[in-house]
């Protein structure tokens, strides 16, 4: 059997009062502390129960409270289990906070006896539990891994939670499934996307389902962004996360300024750079119609291993063209985005067909004077630059005399005019052009006159 002592009053049938210590027997049993069950977290609150003593009987139950640098704690009497703290009882309650709680049961003790009385009032006795701690949720942590896949005014973002586990940082606590919506931000010009995951109720860490991404969009191409990304769930929002940086980019612009330097068989192209719209030209593609005949500057490269991108040549020379012919050009740039646009325009080679007139000669005469030296270099020029590979060198007299001696002195003519045309042609590199020569004598009157002293002549002709 347990004994409890008490002080109570006794007062003395003879005499003064005297103070004595009455040993009760089985009275009141041992006082016990209450039975902490512990603490559910909440957002800026959490809930604490309890069980009564497994002995005693209580009168009631007081709670006291202390966060991280409290100088005393809060102190919440009459309470009953279970006690639900919140911003109402405690302002500063805070989340991602661990609180020090203490459950104490209050009992009543019986008066004193001072100087022989009893005292008009009781004293509750304390007894409390051991300390635990509650916590309140904690806001999530920001994301990480944020990267960003870019493309035409637009860039794909994608991140790792900060935390897998929801029951961690508290993203889920509810029955059923709780939104958590993650927001990117992309400076310069504030454009922003969304991406909300729907969080069954877990029962131990669960990492989200999908990987978490948005789509920023109408970003400008060419501009380096810098991105971010924020965690909300319905305690609060995470703090920014590290920023990821990338440069939207497309395909690149037509090239402008598209033309040619025609010879007979080829065509010297230009054109102006394209715009390479955020990402730079690897390549210029110039073909021209009709036929299969291109060019390149440039090439598509493994982008990891040739990540670097000289500045490409703006002109190419497509060769092995048909004399006198028009072609339609085209040139396409090509970037990491792809082709772009083409630029178009026609060009036409040079005709091999043609002709130059030596003349007029003196009566009679087959001296080739110093302007007609000088036509016949015109000519040996011409015929080099068209590369042409042969040509006819005919002479002509004008009506004057007989048909024999205008016969020979066309042929003469004709001779003369050829030695001087191979000897510039030599000088040339042309050497290998063959020249035929005729004599025509009194024919192919200029306007139908043989009077015209510009009949005495020698024409070069060539295909």
């Amino acid at each position: 059997m347990k004994i409890r002592h008490y002080l109570v009053a006794a007062t003395a049938v003879l005499g003064a009062a005297t103070a004595v210590s009455v040993p009760v027997v089985g009275a009141d049993p041992v006082q016990g502390p209450p039975q902490v069950a512990g603490g559910i977290e909440g957002v800026r609150q959490f809930t604490v129960s309890w069980l009564a003593p497994t002995s005693g009987s209580p009168t009631s139950y007081t709670a006291k409270i202390s966060g991280p640098g409290d100088p005393s704690p809060s102190v919440f009497t009459s309470v009953t289990s279970p006690f639900l703290v919140t911003t109402d009882q405690s302002a500063a309650l805070k989340n991602g906070t661990s609180y020090s709680v203490t459950i104490c049961a209050e009992y009543p003790t019986l008066g004193q006896v001072r100087n022989g009385h009893l005292a008009a009032h009781t004293v509750n006795t304390e007894v409390c539990a051991n300390p635990f701690f509650a916590q309140t949720y904690p806001v999530p942590p920001p994301p990480i891994n944020v990267s960003a896949v870019p493309g035409d005014r637009r860039a794909v973002l994608s991140w790792t939670p900060g935390v897998v586990d929801a029951v961690r940082h508290g993203a889920v606590r509810s029955h059923g499934a709780v939104a958590i919506t993650y927001k990117a931000t992309a400076q310069p010009g504030g454009k922003t996307c969304t991406y909300t995951a729907q969080v069954a109720q877990p029962r131990g860490p669960q990492p989200h389902q999908a990987q978490p991404q948005c789509t920023l969009t109408g970003l400008t191409n060419g501009v380096q962004y810098s991105a971010t990304v924020v965690e909300t769930d319905r305690v609060g929002a995470s703090l920014a996360s590290d920023a990821t940086t990338f440069v939207p980019f497309g395909r690149p612009a037509a090239a402008t300024g598209l033309g040619a330097t025609p010879t007979t068989t080829s065509l010297a192209v230009h054109w102006n750079a394209a715009a390479n719209n955020g990402r730079a030209v690897r390549q210029y593609v110039v073909t021209a119609t009709p036929g299969s005949h291109s060019c390149t500057v440039g090439s598509i490269p493994n982008l990891v291993r040739h990540p670097r991108v000289p500045n490409l040549a703006t002109t190419c020379t497509l060769s092995g063209l048909m004399p006198g012919t028009m072609y339609h050009l085209s040139v396409v740039a090509t970037n990491q985005a792809g082709a772009g646009a083409a630029a178009t325009a026609s060009a036409t080679t040079l005709s091999t067909a043609g002709s130059a007139t030596v003349g007029p000669f003196t009566n009679d005469g087959q001296t080739l004077s110093p302007a007609l030296l000088a036509k016949i270099s015109a000519a040996a020029h011409q015929l080099a630059t068209l590369g042409v590979t042969s040509a006819s060198v005919v002479g002509y007299t004008d009506g004057y005399g007989t048909a024999s001696s205008n016969q020979a002195l066309s042929l003469s003519r004709a001779n003369a005019v050829a030695a001087a045309l191979q000897a510039d042609l030599k000088a040339l590199g042309h050497a290998h052009v063959a020249l035929m020569t005729k004599g025509a004598g009194a024919t192919n009157f200029i306007g139908g006159n043989p009077a015209n002293p510009n009949n005495r002549r020698v024409i070069i002709s060539w295909k």
